[in-house]
């Protein structure tokens, strides 16, 4: 899968938000819980992270990994019914869950295959440019 792909969790982000924001005022949900959703949403604002912000990807792929694990934690706390009706009215479901969280992962790895494969390219033709003189 390429990054590009991979990328496309961004466009469900809003329906996370969403599902979090449902959770969070659903009665089911702990209050261990939903200050487990509160911290997630805080680490995703707060300025402190294990990986800096302005490292790119990899600084803001923290922020979404800490929220769909968060996410994933509580739903899974919930009965199975109360949990797929809230995937439902978030229009997710728990495949894409787990596949975004898999792709959370495998970014970073491809970020750096695809520079070197730039830098290969790169470095071959500046020898090209330096050995036609």
């Amino acid at each position: 899968m390429r990054t590009r792909n991979r990328l496309r969790i961004l466009i469900r982000l809003p329906r996370y938000s969403r599902l979090a924001w449902n959770l969070f005022h659903d009665a089911r949900v702990t209050r261990r819980d939903k200050a487990l959703l509160l911290a997630a949403a805080g680490y995703n604002v707060s300025p402190i992270d294990l990986v800096p912000g302005v490292i790119p990807v990899a600084g803001q792929i923290d922020d979404l990994v800490v929220l769909l694990f968060t996410l994933r934690w509580v739903l899974r706390r919930l009965d199975a019914t109360a949990a797929e009706e809230h995937l439902q009215r978030a229009g997710l479901s728990w495949e894409q869950l787990d596949a975004d969280l898999v792709a959370l992962f495998q970014i970073p790895g491809q970020l750096v295959l695809e520079a070197a494969r730039w830098a290969g390219r790169a470095g071959r033709a500046v020898w090209r440019a330096l050995r036609s003189g």
